[in-house]
């Protein structure tokens, strides 16, 4: 009996990616527990299972055990935190309810300053870092769909290696894997870099396909990332290459035209053509964004190296105005003019 048969995982946060993860964990076999909402519940009841389908051809379902709390600490191996950043402090009494000093926690959070503002409130637990290198897209009938490419990233530590082994048995059916890795920031660094697209999709409300084929729009990306690459070039900070090309090489390619960008960048547009950010599925549920710990943490890291950041500022500030239903045309033209065509 492998590690993986005994554990027992929990997943707090059943929005697109916990939903994923949970969803197929419990098809390889992994005892899972949901730490869910009453309106998720009802969702997944009504619809008689949870739906999991990707663009390369997945489509399983999976029926969660609803009807069980976890709320013992003793019971639960490893709990995976996948709430949004903005919601990490008020989960922090529940976090310490229904784990243990032995426990392992992984938070998902994407950016950075999310989960080092938690972090002091949970010193006695063994708190580890992960990230989802993928979108998922929420839809009707707890139908949650993965339109990117990418795996789960997870602090090395045996749980992760033995979840990974587990996924990894089941790798030709689920098409998805977790990677467990010694050097996390390296990856949250990385994912930054590429999540500092989440923005400008929720602007230019288009697939994310259709929007890196406008040769505008990549060169504000390319501007954005370039900003972020050069504050961790200061600060001698690692960012781990997560696609075909290393991350400095992305901008470059970003500001080529467009019929050359098309023949050197397939695996970037090698995703479902309806792909959206989850920034813009926020934004049009009405939700508080995530900006803060993106494209607004690339600007707080560059005040404090006496830097400048204005892509970053400007999209932070059109995506405050979004949240808010005032963001003007006008807006749009002058982030669109702040970047040299």
């Amino acid at each position: 009996m492998s590690e993986s048969d005994t554990m027992q995982v929990a997943i707090l946060g059943t929005g697109a990616t916990g939903s994923f993860l949970g969803g197929l964990l419990q098809r390889a076999g992994v005892p899972v527990a949901y730490l869910a909402r009453d309106r998720w519940k009802n969702e997944v009841t009504k619809s008689g299972r949870l739906r999991l389908t990707d663009y390369q051809g997945l489509d399983i379902d999976v029926h969660p055990n609803l009807t069980s709390e976890q709320n013992r600490s003793d019971r639960i191996d490893v709990l995976f935190v996948m709430v949004k950043g903005h919601q990490l402090a008020s989960t922090i009494e529940q976090i310490r309810e229904v784990t243990s000093p032995d426990s392992i926690i992984y938070f998902m959070q994407n950016g950075i300053g999310a989960v080092e503002s938690v972090l002091p409130e949970l010193q006695d637990r063994q708190c580890y870092r992960g990230i989802t290198l993928f979108n998922v897209l929420t839809l009707p009938n707890a139908h949650y769909h993965k339109s990117t490419q990418g795996d789960f990233y997870l602090a090395s530590t045996s749980i992760a290696e033995a979840l990974a082994n587990r996924l990894d048995d089941h790798s030709s059916q689920l098409n998805t894997s977790i990677k467990p890795v010694d050097d996390i920031q390296a990856v949250i660094n990385g994912k930054l870099l590429l999540n500092l697209n989440n923005a400008l999709n929720a602007i230019v409300d288009r697939p994310i396909k259709q929007e890196l084929l406008d040769v505008r729009w990549r060169k504000v990306l390319a501007e954005a990332m370039s900003e972020w690459l050069q504050i961790c070039s200061r600060n001698q900070q690692r960012v781990a290459q997560l696609t075909q090309v290393p991350p400095h090489w992305i901008p470059r390619i970003l500001r080529l035209p467009t019929i050359i960008f098309r023949m050197i960048a397939r695996s970037m547009l090698a995703i479902d053509p309806t792909a959206r950010s989850s920034m813009w599925e926020d934004v049009q549920q009405k939700r508080v964004t995530e900006v803060t710990f993106l494209n607004g943490a690339v600007m707080e890291a560059a005040d404090k190296l006496g830097l400048k950041a204005p892509i970053n500022q400007f999209v932070t500030e059109c995506i405050r105005k979004l949240e808010t239903d005032s963001l003007q045309q006008t807006d749009i033209e002058a982030l669109l003019s702040a970047v040299k065509h």
